[in-house]
């Protein structure tokens, strides 16, 4: 049963200290201060970028065998959370970069031991590029967006469509091509700094190409993989999950902020003229409680969802299509709740909103900025109902 007493802050962080072996209040110190900065210089600061690395976050979801901490699911939740609310940019490089990371545990041994050394691996596996099946692995190259912390990345991961005698290989059942995944060392890459948006603006996620270039087999594995390597049942889920998981915590993170944000800013006698203060009014008083509960609901929907799946990968090794379904349909539901509250907090802070500097509309910008990611997309809710209906669908 869920434990809502587990998603307390305090007792999260303090979970999140011996797990890690950090002191995680120290790194959200520095992301605090450093999160003006961070949207100056569009990427994370030397300060911010130092703390997440040595304290070993982009390390989370690597396996335990590899080196990493191979956190639980409320962990990797809990942890993209607490970071996001101290910086949206910062969440969101770590919940990018950690999701990149968890998938050496579908890399063979060796390549898998290489990656996991390095510090971080940024990237994008939409199929963006073509796969050509080679002697010992692949040819492959491609044009790729949003590679969000890349800058700073030692491994750049891409996704390719693989081609078979320059065709593209037919697709499965559900209508889906294979899909091959890859990594490459960052030197291998080139990055375009084309970075200039309206959220987010702190993540340096820069579009890159990959010139037509050798890749082993070793360093490469499925989209609709299931099966790892090396790990446990949190890798049972695929890499596709494993790359949201953390974007679910960002979602919370930066909603929650907004409302701390829109909370102070109440507190401190917000009213307009002629008018009680807000904190007086019964509309507002109604509306502030109904979009907490519903941001605490969302959290207990996609914590639940995780640890189903999980729960289910370790009793019988495998995850269920609707186990899966479920996990994308809480995380739709959880940033239409989220998109909402941000969307109320901005407003609600009226002019303290838009004048800038201000923490509310910073939250405003990223929400709308992240919430465009895949992680959140619509058609889950519709895998939902399909699946309800006993029609197949996709676990990815």
């Amino acid at each position: 049963m869920f434990d809502r007493e587990m998603f307390d802050k305090e007792e999260a962080v303090a979970d999140l200290n011996q797990a890690l072996g950090i002191d995680l209040g120290a790194v959200c110190d520095v992301l605090e201060r450093n999160s003006a900065e961070t949207e100056q210089v569009g990427a994370l600061t030397d300060e911010a970028w130092t703390a997440m690395s040595e304290a070993r976050l982009f390390h989370a979801l690597v396996p335990e065998a590899l080196g990493g901490a191979e956190l639980l699911p409320r962990q990797v939740l809990a942890l993209g959370e607490v970071l996001s609310y101290h910086s949206g940019s910062a969440g969101w490089v770590f919940s990018q970069n950690a999701g990149v990371m968890a998938h050496t545990a579908f890399l063979a041994p060796h390549c898998a031991k290489e990656v996991a050394a390095g510090t971080n691996a940024a990237g994008v596996y939409a199929p963006h590029g073509v796969a050509e099946q080679v002697d010992g692995g692949y040819k492959v190259s491609g044009a790729y967006q949003y590679a969000s912390g890349s800058t700073r990345a030692a491994y750049i991961g891409s996704g390719a469509l693989i081609m078979v005698d320059g065709e593209i290989a037919p697709a499965n059942e559900l209508g889906n091509y294979p899909v091959c995944c890859y990594l490459l060392p960052s030197e291998n890459v080139e990055r375009i700094g084309n970075w200039d948006v309206m959220g987010l603006q702190g993540t340096g996620s820069v579009d890159y190409r990959v010139d037509e270039q050798f890749v082993e087999q070793g360093m490469t594995f499925s989209l609709f993989e299931t099966n790892p390597i090396t790990g446990g049942p949190l890798y049972r889920i695929g890499p596709v999950p494993l790359t949201t998981i953390g974007a679910c915590g960002w979602a919370l993170g930066v909603a929650s902020r907004a409302m701390h944000e829109l909370f102070e800013i109440v507190k401190a006698g917000r009213t307009r003229l002629g008018q009680d203060p807000m904190a007086d009014q019964q509309i507002f008083q109604r509306e502030f409680g109904r979009h907490t509960m519903a941001l605490d609901a969302a959290r207990m929907a996609i914590h639940q969802a995780h640890q189903n799946a999980y729960d289910q990968a370790d009793r019988t090794g495998e995850v269920s299509i609707r186990a899966m379904v479920d996990i994308k349909a809480a995380s739709n539901y959880l940033f239409g709740v989220a998109r909402e509250v941000t969307r109320f907090a901005f407003e609600q802070a009226g002019s303290q909103g838009f004048r800038n500097p201000s923490r509310v509309q910073q939250c405003f910008r990223d929400m709308f900025t992240g919430g465009l990611h895949i992680a959140f997309a619509d058609r889950y809710l519709n895998d939902l109902t399909n699946h309800l209906l006993g029609r197949e669908v996709s676990p990815i």
